[in-house]
């Protein structure tokens, strides 16, 4: 990737169109993936090490992209800006759940965060700004690893699940 090339990066940080492309294509692609059973739809749970496929034809594309506007957000202001002025915290939020097609997408999701905050009051009143609206859909896949996930009070409770009340 050109943004690892400490010479390429700061042209690469300048180019707005490029950052506006990967944000619009992020959300295209998370859009199509929820739209039903296709191509782009995450996969929360391998049933095995051959589920995971580096083959598949959109392996690490979202995280790619998700990994593009971290890198472009980083100490760059107007960027910062112009991700959340396209709505980009919110999406980068909704792309923190599992999929075995892009791995490492979470902690891609945090240093973009992470970068779109950094000295920046306006990202951080957004982020400030939300309120929980429910927990993630993976409730089943918790539960089979042993975690049991429930809100109480506006907080989200994390405990092993009891077997012993089965």
């Amino acid at each position: 990737m050109a943004a690892s090339h400490v010479r390429l990066y700061p042209g690469i940080q300048q180019d707005s169109e490029l950052l506006k492309c990967a944000v619009t294509l992020l959300r295209s692609v998370n859009d199509i993936g929820k739209s039903g059973d296709n191509v782009f739809t995450k996969v929360e749970k391998a049933s095995g090490l051959d589920a995971i496929d580096p083959h598949h034809p959109v392996f690490g594309l979202k995280k790619d992209l998700i990994r593009l506007v971290a890198n472009m957000a980083f100490r760059h202001k107007d960027n910062q800006d112009l991700i959340r002025t396209l709505d980009g915290i919110p999406l980068m939020l909704d792309l923190t759940t599992m999929d075995c097609h892009n791995p490492f997408i979470t902690q891609w999701v945090v240093l973009a965060i992470r970068n779109l905050v950094e000295n920046n009051r306006a990202n951080r009143d957004v982020l400030s700004g939300m309120s929980l609206q429910g927990m993630a859909g993976h409730m089943s896949t918790l539960r089979e690893m042993g975690v049991h996930t429930e809100l109480r009070g506006g907080k989200i409770v994390i405990k092993p699940v009891d077997d012993s009340k089965k």
